[in-house]
């Protein structure tokens, strides 16, 4: 899929020892280990990773964030000076941030998606300034209605809102990025329409390899 949406480094001899720097939630560790083909370059390359669990979008700039996500991500960029950097964000915004704020301190749902969207943009922006930037939509919700197992849903548990809602407010985030990603010439990945089902939650099979790994390993390939 990224070998596909151009995510390939440069050809020739000049191409860097990493295809990209990826900043990202946990979700982003995803890409460790991942080595792409380089056309002309004998050795398959692969991507440094900067992945901090539970990092958000919207708390890219409080410098007095638990994770610390921005302050990391910096010194990652100055570390690494590949020219392209991917950034995954926005899924514990979405399926669990904005929410908990609206039921905690009375903020609307779409005026903290407002809010969450400003933050992660501007950060987008600043990156754009220097770098090639390449965004990933954030994945959609899988935590079913009820559940009780697995320690993400158990931290999560005090969410009311449903699957279908977190689904289409990450829909809605991801389209809204997109958008500016479009307007501001950043390259946009969009995973929905591979992730999506016909009754517009996460497809079942995806479920259900989830569940898989979450039941026969120590651990997900991916920290949730």
């Amino acid at each position: 899929m990224l070998a596909e949406a151009g995510i390939r480094g440069v050809n020739g001899a000049d191409a860097p020892q990493r295809l990209a720097l990826v900043l990202g939630d946990s979700h982003a560790a995803v890409f460790e280990g991942l080595r792409l083909p380089v056309q002309g370059v004998a050795d398959a390359q692969g991507f440094e990773v900067c992945s901090v669990g539970e990092a958000t979008a919207s708390g890219l700039e409080n410098p007095n964030s638990a994770t610390h996500a921005r302050e990391r991500f910096v010194q990652a960029l100055a570390a690494q000076p590949c020219q392209d950097v991917v950034v995954l964000l926005g899924e514990v915004d979405t399926g669990f941030v904005i929410w908990h704020r609206t039921q905690t301190r009375g903020i609307p749902v779409l005026d903290s998606l407002d809010q969450t969207l400003c933050t992660y943009t501007g950060f987008l922006d600043e990156l754009a300034r220097s770098r090639r930037v390449w965004v990933l939509s954030a994945p959609l919700p899988t935590i079913q209605d009820g559940q009780s197992w697995g320690e993400v849903a158990n931290l999560r548990r005090e969410v009311r809102a449903s699957l279908f809602e977190r689904t289409q407010l990450t829909l809605m985030f991801n389209n809204a990025v997109a958008e500016h990603a479009r307007r501001n010439a950043m390259r946009h990945v969009n995973l929905d329409p591979h992730s999506i089902g016909g009754d517009r939650l996460v497809r079942d099979a995806l479920c259900a390899r989830l569940i898989h790994w979450t039941t026969t390993t120590t651990g997900p390939p991916f920290r949730p």
